[in-house]
């Protein structure tokens, strides 16, 4: 992204990662953001029919582990 649309060499975003925060945690606002994506790269025309994410997210292993280690999640409060 930072090098096709902001323009940035490719040493600027590898410098750049040690300052970005990325959560790699699954749910469910995950397909929530997900939905919103697709609406609006609708909107800008960069995609014609939309698709449910729910059918490309798995989230069998992240309910799992969500429930064996609760203190992993719990700073994504309810909404996770």
């Amino acid at each position: 992204i930072g090098t096709r649309f902001v323009n940035m060499t490719k040493e600027e975003v590898l410098a750049g990662l040690d300052f970005w925060v990325y959560d790699p945690r699954i749910g469910t606002n995950t397909s929530k953001a997900f939905s919103k994506a697709v609406d609006l790269l609708i909107e800008q025309k960069k995609m014609k029919k939309p698709y449910d994410p729910a059918n490309y997210l798995d989230s069998k292993f992240i309910k799992s582990t969500m429930k064996r280690h609760p203190e992993w999640f719990a700073d994504l409060g309810g909404a996770s």
